[in-house]
């Protein structure tokens, strides 16, 4: 076992510590979905835009699964397997509660989930077709596919980090700040 190999230890100290590949799936999952959450949460910085939230973490997500095609067999398999897609669903619909629960007062933390149960469904078929376009394409066609998302993402992420104008200073064109005053 590659694992127990580079850590130096035997592989029963391994198989012992982590019980089965599921359990290691689920620790890992569970480690990739609070680094979204996050680090969605430092992109956008303060803000009173929830769906702007979800979008940064949903974004984090997809760049994710498409970077590389061992990322995107692994979440299509953590979305069928029973312990990994309940974390998904349960820490994905409490993050959607804290986000949403103000515009949503009479859901309670299970009307999340069950949409975060649709919504997963959604993705998880988007994942899967991703899947099997991607395997179509030469290997010279994936690296093109995967340096455009890359770009595409920076690029609507710079839009978001974008600092606005301050108040009486002039933007890229030269348009003042309709408050500003003129000295």
């Amino acid at each position: 076992m590659e694992i127990a190999a580079r850590a130096g230890v035997n592989r029963g100290s391994v198989l012992f510590a982590i019980k089965s590949k599921e359990n290691l799936l689920r620790t890992l999952v569970s480690y990739v979905l609070e680094s979204t959450f996050s680090s969605s949460t430092l992109l956008v910085g303060e803000t009173d835009n929830p769906v702007l939230s979800y979008a940064v973490e949903s974004a984090l997500q997809l760049y994710m699964a498409e970077s590389r095609e061992e990322v995107r067999e692994l979440a299509a398999v953590a979305y069928t397997l029973p312990t990994p897609s309940d974390l998904i669903y349960r820490k994905t619909a409490k993050w959607l509660s804290e986000l949403f629960k103000p515009y949503n007062p009479d859901w309670e933390e299970r009307d999340f989930y069950e949409r975060e149960i649709a919504s997963g469904s959604i993705m998880r078929a988007q994942l899967d077709e991703i899947l099997v376009l991607y395997r179509e394409l030469t290997e010279d066609e994936q690296g093109q596919l995967d340096l455009s998302r890359v770009l595409t993402l920076q690029e609507a992420l710079d839009g978001v980090n974008a600092p606005a104008p301050a108040a009486g200073r002039a933007d890229r064109r030269g348009n003042r700040d309709p408050g500003s005053r003129r000295s």
